[in-house]
């Protein structure tokens, strides 16, 4: 569907899809139905990594600039909120903010602080629904990427460490790879990535996994995000969905999520 450097994708509503092309810096609204696509300029960068709707606004989260972007659903600007104030790359207070995902009451930003140069670890922020930052958790690696919470557990790419945990367990490794990417319905799938240290070829590698099979395809390019087109975990309005979070959402706490840090 699209070219280029893409990263963020989410589902707008039922058939239509935002993706963000950071080669060409624009918005892609792709119909599925109709087959056609629109082209929005000046919402995203060539740093733009995970996006998502939440509470009817599509939310972006442009790396470059340290911050959060926010929209209507008719993808005009609302807000641009900075979790850890303006910064850019080389600042001390940049964060390289790459994932944005909502449970309830609380948005979730996973900060990598490029750990491989400051030496710190990937941090979880949690935001209120006015971009009020409540705490800074951390998770315990470098270069972490991706948060789903399904049934109570939550699941993150530890991606310098090669792996993904469900809460502080293991569910996946695979030495000298880069797991970036994941999705979970009924199946679970994830990407893993890798620099050939021979060739310098770039290897993608996505597995999908359900209940007694693994299929795992080789694709041309890195993995950067993984959504499921009829249901994700991934995707927080079909989180909340699934989770019963409508029906309760100042009730469910996200002690949870603490079930990941140290």
């Amino acid at each position: 569907l699209s070219c280029g450097d893409c990263f963020g994708i989410t589902r707008i509503e039922p058939g239509l899809w935002a993706v963000a092309n950071r080669s060409n810096e624009c918005l892609e609204l792709h119909d599925l139905e109709n087959k056609s696509i629109e082209i929005i300029h000046g919402l995203v960068t060539r740093q733009t990594h995970q996006i998502d709707v939440i509470q009817d606004m599509l939310y972006l989260v442009n790396t470059d600039q340290n911050c959060i972007l926010t929209t209507d659903m008719e993808f005009k600007v609302i807000d641009k909120f900075f979790p850890n104030g303006p910064a850019v790359r080389g600042d001390k207070n940049f964060c390289h903010f790459n994932s944005v995902y909502c449970n309830g009451e609380s948005i979730y930003m996973i900060a990598h602080n490029l750990g491989e140069i400051t030496g710190k670890n990937s941090e979880l922020y949690v935001i209120d629904k006015n971009h009020n930052v409540k705490e800074k958790l951390d998770i315990g690696c470098f270069s972490c990427h991706n948060i789903i919470i399904k049934d109570g557990e939550t699941f993150i790419c530890h991606s310098k460490d090669s792996s993904i945990k469900k809460d502080r367990t293991v569910i996946f490794h695979k030495e000298g790879f880069f797991t970036r990417g994941l999705s979970i319905s009924d199946s679970f799938i994830y990407g893993y990535n890798k620099v050939s240290k021979n060739s310098g070829e770039r290897i993608g590698c996505v597995s999908i996994n359900c209940a007694s099979s693994e299929t795992i395809f080789r694709v041309g390019e890195p993995v950067n995000e993984i959504r499921q087109i009829e249901f994700d975990f991934g995707i927080s309005k079909d989180a909340d969905t699934r989770n019963n979070i409508s029906s309760c959402p100042d009730d469910l706490p996200h002690e949870p999520v603490r079930e990941i840090v140290y």
